[in-house]
């Protein structure tokens, strides 16, 4: 998916992207859940972030390397050769380092499945940025599907366990602290929406390449992540000697799928549209509750939380219908890019045009 080009066949292109979502963001979501319920030493969350956003920012400079003739100058003045420019992605990079460590948080004290459908409040969040940084009208269906989305929510998280079976899954795993959790996830809703729609913003008014940024971005982030190590888990890095305390084969693991799904994410921005992340959001919402119920023992299922998770998939749908159309001219634009004669205040008028629909 990396280096395919836009002028293949889009369908095995979204395909395989929407394949790539689903499997990286339930299988994150489940190892991160076990990795913190193992028993023995865990690793610190913090550090975890860190190897994962070093991680993305390898992989992001191996591409642009790839792309420009294996040139470490060239891939520099990219980069950084206009510091000004570059800087704009270190607000989003500390974002989205919070943002990890509070999903990180959040997946060790709530169960897996509930965190999935919680997640999918940044729809709401991120449609709320859109308004105010973006001025984008929402349409009539929608603010209906926020409003599905919303009570969808609401009832997973009332339906998340047998009413009489809370205390003994409270006294079995005295860690978990569900409203902790609750509060973590809707906070990471707020990082990633502002984040997201920032990040936006910033591709739509400069011309500059999706893995330049995510270059600068990664570099940034790495930097920010960092620092929260010696700020939050100093002692513990002191006491242990490394910062690879805790890890085992499936830490490993957690960081692979937490960086992966940071270039796939930009892989489907660039190359497919948002119809691709709607499929993988609902399609690992049902994925990660299938098999959290068979993994975890503290996960039930209830008709409420059933019929919970079925409202919020519905209002993703529905939210996401509406902008179809609008990405695949974004998307037709973009392939003109790549064949020559780009101008890109003509492509910002286009843009505006096609808001107005």
């Amino acid at each position: 998916i990396l280096f395919c080009p836009f002028d293949s066949d889009m369908m095995k292109l979204k395909s395989m992207a929407l394949a790539c979502l689903v499997i990286q963001t339930s299988s994150l979501v489940l190892c991160t859940r076990y990795s913190r319920k193992q028993g023995g030493e865990r690793y610190l969350i913090s550090t975890s972030v860190f190897f994962g956003e070093l991680l993305k920012l390898i992989i992001s400079v191996a591409v642009l390397l790839y792309q420009n003739n294996f040139s470490a100058a060239k891939v520099w003045q990219l980069s950084f050769g206009d510091m000004s420019s570059a800087l704009k992605m270190s607000l989003p990079s500390f974002l989205y380092s919070v943002q990890s460590n509070l999903l990180f948080f959040a997946l060790g004290n709530l169960q897996a499945a509930v965190y999935q459908v919680l997640y999918q409040t940044k729809i709401l969040t991120t449609a709320l940025f859109f308004v105010v940084m973006l001025g984008k009208p929402l349409s009539f269906q929608q603010w209906v599907a926020l409003a599905l989305l919303a009570s969808g929510v609401v009832l997973a998280n009332r339906g998340e366990m047998k009413p009489q079976t809370a205390a003994v899954v409270v006294s079995a795993v005295p860690e978990d602290n569900t409203f902790l959790g609750f509060v973590a996830v809707l906070c990471a809703c707020c990082t990633s929406g502002f984040a997201g729609v920032y990040f936006e913003k910033v591709l739509k008014t400069t011309d500059v390449s999706l893995w330049v940024r995510n270059v600068q971005l990664c570099f940034f982030g790495s930097l920010v992540a960092f620092g929260v190590i010696f700020w939050q888990d100093a002692e513990e890095v002191r006491a242990a000697g490394t910062l690879l305390k805790g890890y085992n084969t499936l830490t490993y693991w957690v960081i692979f799928l937490q960086a992966a799904g940071g270039l796939v994410v930009a892989v489907v921005v660039k190359y497919a549209d948002n119809v691709i992340k709607t499929f993988a959001s609902a399609l690992s919402i049902i994925a990660s509750t299938v098999i959290s119920y068979f993994v975890f023992p503290d996960t039930y299922i209830s008709i409420q939380f059933a019929v919970g998770a079925f409202v919020a998939i519905l209002a993703t749908f529905l939210y996401s219908s509406k902008t179809e159309y609008v990405t695949a001219q974004i998307c037709a634009t973009s392939q003109k890019d790549r064949k020559g004669g780009h101008n890109f205040k003509t492509d910002q008028t286009k843009d505006a045009e096609l808001n107005k629909v």
